[in-house]
């Protein structure tokens, strides 16, 4: 069978290297749903209909826009106590595309 070359296990090295230094491609968020509320826009009561927001987060998002005032910068959902990572995506695809 021969004896293996040398450069063939320091180039499989070498791409086993480049695979892990390579950064994680998220994947993109879900298309939003046609008539989608707006966070910047929607009432408690819209906001209540996305599902996994409920009637405390929607409470908690429309407070939150109303403390920030109209010249303060846009509301994220992760910018609302009571809000995480989890509950971000799992409602990511049910609002329009600027409320993220």
């Amino acid at each position: 069978m021969g004896e293996r070359d040398p450069l063939w296990a320091t180039g499989l090295g070498l791409g086993i290297l480049a695979a892990a230094l390579v950064p994680a491609r998220t994947p993109d968020p879900p298309a939003p749903r046609p008539g989608a509320p707006d966070l910047a826009h929607a009432s408690a009561r819209e906001l209540r209909a996305v599902p996994g927001l409920g009637e405390r987060r929607a409470l908690a998002l429309v407070d939150a826009r109303w403390r920030r005032g109209p010249g303060d910068p846009p509301l994220f959902l992760g910018d609302v106590p009571g809000i995480g990572p989890a509950s971000e995506a799992a409602v990511a695809g049910w609002l329009a595309p600027g409320a993220r």
